[in-house]
C-alpha cells in the first residue's frame, strides 16, 4: 500500500496543494440520476463507502439524505479537509480497505 500511496501522492498532491480539484463538480448531475434510480427501484441507502472521495462532496450529499458515510482516499490533503468537515475518512488506497475488517459499515 505504501507504494500506492507514494505514486498518487506525487501525482495528485501538487494539485490539491492549490485546491485545483476541489471547485469540479462532475458528480453532481450523477449523484442526481442514481437518486432517481433507488427512488424507482425503492433502494435506501444506509451506510456507503466512497471510495476515491477526494473532497467530500459525495459523503456531505448521503450524510445529509441519512446515510452513515465513510471516505477513503489516497490524498492527504483532501482526507485532513474531510476529516475537519466532520467526516469518517481514512488515508488509504481502493485496494486496502482494512479498516472495514468485518465486510461491514
Amino acid at each position: 500500500m505504501k507504494n500506492t500511496l507514494d505514486f498518487y501522492n506525487k501525482i495528485y498532491e501538487p494539485l490539491f496543494r492549490k485546491n485545483y480539484t476541489r471547485s469540479l463538480n462532475r458528480g453532481g448531475v450523477a449523484l442526481q440520476k442514481f437518486e432517481i434510480f433507488m427512488q424507482q427501484n425503492n433502494i435506501e441507502i444506509k451506510n456507503m463507502i466512497d471510495v476515491g472521495c477526494a473532497w467530500g462532496k459525495t459523503l456531505k450529499y448521503w450524510k445529509k439524505k441519512g446515510a452513515k458515510t465513510y471516505g477513503v482516499d489516497v490524498a492527504n490533503k483532501t482526507v485532513k479537509f474531510c476529516k475537519k468537515k466532520g467526516h469518517k475518512c481514512y488515508l488509504t488506497s481502493a485496494t486496502d480497505l482494512s479498516m472495514f475488517s468485518d465486510k461491514k459499515v
